[in-house]
């Protein structure tokens, strides 16, 4: 009777852990990475690897997430939805298996239990609103079959196999992230299990093999197609620590890294000389714990979040394989549980989480997971994005490229889409992806169109983040439609001749370049120092900004990519975010936005060698001296109307003037009391009609004044000297007022 009742107990055990193992399972891996398709720099990368999947993903497109990225950020793209939910049954799958094992295998209750309150802690977190939280998944589910096999049953290495492999194609710095753990994992064998290594060792060589041959078949690509995929990987991964490094307050949590740090390394020693076996493991996870770190605090935004995200995903694996009994002291047992709940509650209380999160979690995976999924579902694309009709009319059935980021507008309008070989132009951290983009539109098979925004992140001076792709966008496009706030650029090859080098200098870093008369090219090399290669490698660059006084007078200071400089750049005319700067750049000679002098500051800087290599071209070329079809930047010669000349005494004021031997530019405002006029500008005998705008700001201070008082206008030519006569013409009256004449001294 007692037998069949602890055999009927133990059945009872076995049931409860099955079902335990399934319901964390459901919890963790329900899909929560189905997300609706909308606009913004992070939206439209996922939009992005959504679309390239599903429209034979480009055999050369370098960016964090590959091909298969689209699982971890899944939109109503193609089948991309289907895909992604197998892939996620799949991963409970898999989640199930390993820890009904570890359960059943496990007989240190005290450590499993607090292992099961540990994850449901991080499982708590945020509700899962964020993009980066099925990637931690993705990483603990591979991490846990790597241990499993490791400490339980070898077979389930198959399991770390197929995640491995995947994570290649899927996202780049998660294959890093489980590749650092596997180089100490055959380390680790070499002493823990001699006699099982050769098995290890045959899967993990079939790991590598794999990844050309996956890359062939399934992507239709070359070996040399692969190289590059690799190499163009690396130069993201690269790239990131200083191209993607920012200054947002968020580094006073460094102290939080020190003292994980000290713990960790204080864990290691202990171990050494009291169980190899749980140095093995502390080893095993300075890799991922490093990489979590990085892309935490290199950006040191809310991107901080997940670096504590991913710490409690490795202490979570902690308590579960770490063995404090074998501690000969009962204190350092003690200290050690201590330390590891102060950890955990330190990250768990930085993430914003909530112990009521977890209900939240629960209904979020369970009683709402269908509503949401038919919402993505049924998602309706027809006007998320819409671009002005005129564009779309001009573009057709053309092939056309975004720039900088925005792909999302190919969900809601009919674009023959191409793109581009970094998936956003901010991702193209390295002067080779610089390079690999600029051939992109140097090739003759080169969009016939370009829908470009002047935009950028973190406060990057636009265009020169990547030098040369935009004197590519500068030889082979012009603007042809200003509409919308967006710029259509068609391709239209401008003849260059090859820059003449005219002279190199060596400066300090800190002092000002002057751009002479015969330079317009510049190519600045900045070293980094030995300081500078051991911050990038355990911290970051922090920002450099580049400060460019113009001729016109004014002085915009923004931040600058130093490393990409090296690369030739025109350094005569520097486009900021003002479309007409950017118009007069590609369809004239960038007169607008010529240069005086730059500079470089930033607490980046200190980061580099005292000195600094400047090698000065000049680069001659054809101009196009084309207007864009529904926009006029400069004001073409005309009439003055047939009317009455007074002369009359009205309000004017020339705020800006900027005045080359080829173009003038002048802004103000005039008016004659509240009469609605025209404002022309006349010189040398000759009338141009000035473009009206806004001046509330006039409105304010003459309440008598047409909010509509404001001019803005630019005019080509042959500049000799002289002054300039402001006339209001009263359609109402049919009268011509003049102004008394501006003189030059004036301007």
């Amino acid at each position: 009777m007692n037998l069949t009742n602890e055999i009927s107990n133990r059945k009872g055990i076995n049931v409860s852990i099955l079902f335990l193992s399934a319901f964390i399972t459901f919890i963790c891996f329900t899909p929560s990475h189905f997300f609706l398709i909308s606009a913004g720099v992070d939206n439209s990368w996922a939009f992005g690897i959504n679309w390239n999947f599903a429209n034979d993903f480009p055999s050369e497109v370098f960016f964090t997430y590959g091909p298969l990225g689209f699982l971890f950020h899944a939109l109503p793209v193609g089948h991309n939805l289907r895909f992604a939910l197998g892939f996620s049954l799949l991963m409970s799958l898999f989640f199930f298996v390993l820890l009904y094992e570890i359960i059943v295998k496990n007989s240190n209750i005290r450590n499993m239990k607090i292992a099961v309150v540990v994850s449901l802690l991080y499982l708590s977190s945020n509700a899962f609103s964020y993009l980066e939280n099925f990637n931690h998944y993705f990483l603990f589910c591979a991490l846990l079959s790597l241990l499993v096999a490791w400490r339980i049953n070898k077979k389930f290495f198959f399991i770390f196999d197929f995640l491995f492999v995947l994570s290649f194609f899927m996202k780049f710095s998660e294959f890093i992230v489980l590749f650092s753990a596997l180089c100490i994992f055959i380390f680790v064998m070499l002493f823990d299990k001699p006699d099982i290594k050769i098995f290890f060792a045959i899967h993990i060589f079939c790991d590598f093999i794999l990844l050309p041959v996956v890359h062939i078949i399934f992507f239709n690509h070359s070996l040399d197609s692969f190289l590059r995929y690799t190499y163009g990987s690396f130069q993201q991964a690269d790239g990131f620590s200083y191209a993607m490094s920012i200054d947002a307050g968020f580094d006073c949590y460094m102290p939080f890294i020190f003292l994980i740090v000290l713990a960790y390394t204080s864990a290691c020693i202990i171990s050494f000389f009291t169980n190899k076996k749980n140095l093995y493991l502390l080893l095993i996870f300075l890799g991922p714990l490093f990489f979590f770190y990085k892309h935490g605090f290199v950006r040191a935004d809310e991107h901080i979040d997940m670096a504590f995200r991913g710490f409690l995903l490795i202490i979570a694996l902690l308590l579960l394989f770490f063995d404090f009994s074998s501690f000969k002291k009962k204190s350092f047992e003690k200290y050690s549980v201590y330390g590891l709940a102060f950890a955990t509650l330190l990250c768990f209380i930085y993430t914003g989480s909530s112990l009521f999160n977890f209900v939240e979690v629960i209904k979020l995976k369970t009683l709402d997971f269908p509503k949401n999924i038919c919402s993505v579902w049924k998602q309706k694309k027809g006007n998320l994005v819409k671009l002005p009709e005129e564009i779309l009319d001009a573009v057709g059935n053309d092939s056309v490229a975004i720039y900088p980021w925005e792909i999302s507008y190919v969900a809601s309008n009919a674009l023959n889409y191409k793109q581009m070989p970094v998936l956003q132009i901010y991702s193209a951290y390295t002067p080779w992806l610089d390079k690999k983009t600029s051939d992109f539109y140097s090739d003759d098979n080169a969009p016939e169109y370009i829908i470009l925004d002047t935009l950028t992140i973190d406060n990057r001076w636009p265009f020169i983040e990547v030098p040369k792709t935009w004197a590519a966008i500068k030889q082979n496009y012009k603007v042809c439609l200003f509409c919308g706030g967006h710029l259509l650029l068609k391709k239209d090859k401008k003849t260059y001749s090859s820059p003449n080098f005219v002279y190199e200098w060596v400066q300090k870093k800190f002092e000002p370049i002057k751009i002479e008369e015969n330079v317009n090219q510049l190519r600045i090399n900045a070293e980094l120092s030995f300081l500078g290669h051991f911050a990038k490698f355990l911290w970051k660059i922090p920002e450099v900004n580049m400060t460019v006084s113009y001729k016109d007078g004014r002085i915009e200071t923004h931040r600058v990519l130093l490393d990409m400089l090296s690369s030739a750049f025109c350094a005569s005319s520097i486009n900021n975010f003002d479309a007409d700067s950017v118009i007069d750049t590609l369809n004239y000679g960038g007169e607008l936005s010529k240069v005086k002098e730059i500079s470089f500051s930033g607490r980046g800087l200190r980061f580099y060698k005292k000195e600094i290599s400047v090698s000065a071209y000049f680069e001659d070329c054809v101009n196009r001296e084309a207007e864009p079809d529904n926009y006029i930047l400069y004001a073409q010669k005309t009439e003055l109307p047939d009317y009455e000349i007074v002369e009359k005494d009205f309000h004017y004021s020339v705020d800006d003037e900027y005045i080359t031997n080829s173009v003038i530019s002048l802004r103000g405002w005039a008016f004659n009391d509240a009469e609605k006029c025209d404002i022309y500008i006349g010189r040398d005998k000759e009338f141009f009609m000035a473009k009206k705008v806004s001046r509330p700001d006039v409105r304010n201070v003459f309440p008598i004044a047409n909010e509509m008082c404001g001019f803005d206008i630019k005019m080509r030519g042959v500049y000799t000297g002289g002054g300039n006569t402001i006339y209001l013409v009263s359609h109402e009256k049919q009268e011509i007022y003049v102004a008394p004449r501006i003189k030059e001294q004036d301007l």
